[in-house]
């Protein structure tokens, strides 16, 4: 068997448009789950599913936009595991900042390399975790 835990499949439509746009486009996506359908609802997949577009839209949209993670060259060895894990650390850290538009910060930053050592010496770590 392909897939032993799977316990449902549910199919998903969306349909979705720009904000600034009138056009409707509608897209049908299919997800498998280990969540017994006796204890699980249809409003509950929803919102599991929701959950993990935010943080699609989050997080992979800023790595594939922002980073150009997608068009690395970065190929052998641990590298890639590394520069994915140097691009999550400057996300979180402009996100710990405050800093809304990531693209922007990416840019300030990468015009003096001091704006990043600033960046990451101004943030205390936690004294206990909770």
């Amino acid at each position: 068997m392909l897939f032993p835990h799977v316990a449902q499949a549910a199919q998903i439509t969306r349909r979705s448009r720009r904000t600034n746009g009138t056009k409707w486009s509608v897209e049908t996506v299919y997800i498998i789950t280990s969540l017994p359908a006796e204890t699980t609802s249809a409003a509950e997949l929803k919102t599991i599913v929701r959950g993990h577009w935010t943080i699609e839209n989050r997080l992979h949209w800023v790595l594939d936009v922002v980073s150009l993670e997608d068009k690395s060259m970065v190929r052998t060895c641990n590298a890639p595991r590394l520069m994915a894990s140097l691009r999550i650390l400057a996300i979180s850290l402009y996100r710990i900042g405050r800093m809304t538009n990531i693209a922007k910060a990416t840019r300030h930053t990468a015009r003096n390399a001091h704006r990043a050592l600033k960046l990451a010496r101004s943030r205390p770590l936690p004294t206990t975790l909770h």
